[in-house]
């Protein structure tokens, strides 16, 4: 339960909030449980012979012998007492607790989203003039379901323990995530219920800027939650082909017939290491005698961005529009069969351009290789 230095936490948390929550749970459950074994013992105490199937409170009993009936009877009603106080004490505080997971996770079930993967993204009419904004800048602005994710989360960390950012040491926490988002929630809860703005954004409140970047939506922490939970912009275009300068790589327009295509993704135009893997796959490609071609951008990054904008304009080639791009290439090409790709453009081609009626068959490149 401890965080890195470097991430966003909200005050009460960093002051031992989480630790304070689990130590009063604690003393309730030590109250409620002992109370009832004491209570147990007393009784057998009582009765004044062992009780095979209330072994324990049968071995702590002989501490009450030699009590008169009169004691024994106002101890057991002590006991009981305190047992059903505690609950009485506690029930206020329990919905403020941690352990409000309880009745928040089922909840959080039947409000998330139906995905066809890990971490798919629900589509957007960037249509729809109706719609002012896109995406969440504050608290308010969330769908129901992300709301209850704060609410739902045990703060038992697996999220953070798989993270690959967070455990590279970057400042991304997705527990820290959802754990910021309840306590921002509960400092304005009256007023947001009330329809007023939060006070702090997102950005700066429950993650800083540098973790929502460090994010690669790989989606493990969505995998590994308990309850469900669900929390680079590249060069230019002009300079997407520069890593096959010097190969003869024919592209769709060069090879319009091709049984194979190579979509070679983002990274492959700005990142060296990247770079030396797609030239080496080429060349597996043309001494195998594959008639392939090579096509670029699936608009994965660009989505998840969301539209760049500019003194309030949208930037062409960005967000949606990269995307649409992608799709007309694709159906222009007829490129409905085959295509090995990189991580990120498998995911998004073969797991969420269904939703724009998009539908092909996608191969990584390392099992195409095997294959």
């Amino acid at each position: 339960m401890t965080y890195h230095d470097n991430v966003l936490l909200h005050p009460r948390v960093r002051a031992g909030g989480i630790t304070t929550d689990s130590l009063i749970v604690g003393i309730f459950i030590l109250i409620h449980v002992g109370s009832r074994f004491l209570g147990q013992s007393v009784q057998v105490a009582e009765a004044g012979v062992f009780d095979a199937t209330r072994p324990f409170a049968s071995a702590v009993a002989p501490i009450w012998y030699g009590a008169s009936a009169d004691a024994l009877r106002l101890l057991e009603h002590v006991f009981w007492w305190a047992a059903l106080g505690g609950i009485l004490l506690f029930t206020p505080y329990f919905p403020q607790s941690k352990h409000a997971h309880l009745f928040m996770a089922p909840l959080n079930f039947l409000t998330r989203p139906r995905r066809t993967s890990l971490g798919e993204m629900a589509k957007i009419d960037f249509e729809d003039e109706s719609i002012e904004q896109f995406g969440a800048e504050r608290l308010e602005h969330l769908p129901k379901t992300m709301i209850f994710d704060s609410f739902a989360c045990i703060m038992c960390n697996r999220c953070q323990d798989v993270c690959p950012a967070y455990i590279t040491g970057k400042e991304l926490s997705p527990s820290a995530h959802e754990i910021n988002k309840r306590y921002l929630i509960r400092d304005n809860m009256s007023a947001l219920a009330a329809g007023a703005e939060s006070t702090m954004p997102l950005n700066g409140g429950t993650l800083s800027e540098s973790a929502v970047w460090a994010c690669t939506a790989c989606g493990a922490c969505i995998d590994i939650c308990p309850v469900g939970n669900e929390g680079n912009p590249w060069l230019d275009p002009d300079r997407r082909f520069a890593w096959a300068k010097d190969m003869d790589i024919p592209t769709v327009d060069d090879n319009p017939d091709f049984d194979v295509l190579y979509w070679t993704g983002c990274a492959v135009s700005c990142h060296p290491r990247a770079q030396l893997t797609a030239r080496a796959l080429v060349k597996v490609l043309e001494r195998a005698g594959v008639n392939y071609a090579v096509l670029g951008d699936s608009g994965d990054l660009h989505r998840r961005l969301g539209p760049a904008r500019r003194q309030g304009r949208s930037v062409p080639g960005t967000g949606p529009d990269q995307r649409r791009d992608a799709e007309r290439r694709l159906r222009g090409q007829g490129a409905a069969d085959r295509g090995h790709l990189p991580p990120h453009c498998f995911h998004n081609i073969g797991k969420e351009y269904h939703q724009f009626s998009g539908d092909y068959e996608v191969v990584h490149r390392t099992a195409f290789i095997e294959g």
